[in-house]
């Protein structure tokens, strides 16, 4: 029944982002990152088992409350990012004005940032700064440039976690789900459905 064909199901769903991820990053590098690959895995089964018990009315409204502010200068980039979010519920938002990032915030009043580095006007960590005056809303930087001293000065500017592009979307996902529920818990009370049963 469907109680036993879960574990394949999610085995199969495992394979798949194996060999996607290990595609991915060996692409990249040349070499399998083998953390990365298991990280992009794990992600596929949670969401796997997540849509095979949740109508799509309950997977929209999952995450419906949280919109998401992208600034990102590179309108394909952007676009992309938001179809990723959009797709899982997400409210996402794309700025429109580099030159007044933190009015845009203030208006739009967003639970996450996506932020760029290489921004028109002024740079991501600028704008960081910025928000981080009058907000405590996470702030995950976006960017091609992925050498430790950028990762360093995002976190010292008050970046929540960074992702150096390009970036799978399943693990982009994965990373937004994680910093919200560090920041706001949202997991925290809902129930979990089993098999029409219910768990705190």
């Amino acid at each position: 029944g469907r109680i036993s064909a879960i574990p394949r199901f999610c085995m199969i769903c495992a394979g798949a982002g194996i060999r996607k991820a290990g595609l991915f990053r060996e692409n990249l590098h040349g070499n399998g990152d083998f953390l990365g690959t298991i990280f992009v895995a794990l992600a596929r089964i949670r969401a796997c088992v997540y849509y095979m018990f949740h109508t799509p009315e309950q997977q929209k409204g999952r995450y419906g409350m949280y919109r998401i502010l992208i600034v990102e200068d590179d309108e394909i980039i952007a676009s992309e990012v938001a179809k990723s979010l959009n797709s899982w519920g997400f409210d996402a938002v794309i700025a429109q004005d580099f030159a007044r990032i933190d009015e845009e915030f203030a208006r739009l009043d967003p639970q996450l940032v996506i932020m760029d580095i290489s921004l028109p006007y002024y740079n991501g960590y600028y704008w960081c700064e910025r928000i981080r005056r009058g907000s405590k809303a996470p702030i995950v930087f976006l960017s091609s440039r992925a050498d430790t001293a950028d990762v360093v000065m995002a976190v010292n500017m008050g970046g929540d976690d960074y992702i150096a592009k390009p970036v799978d979307p399943e693990l982009l996902i994965a990373k937004v789900q994680a910093v919200l529920r560090r920041a706001y818990d949202y997991e925290a009370s809902a129930r979990a459905r089993f098999c029409g049963a219910e768990f705190d």
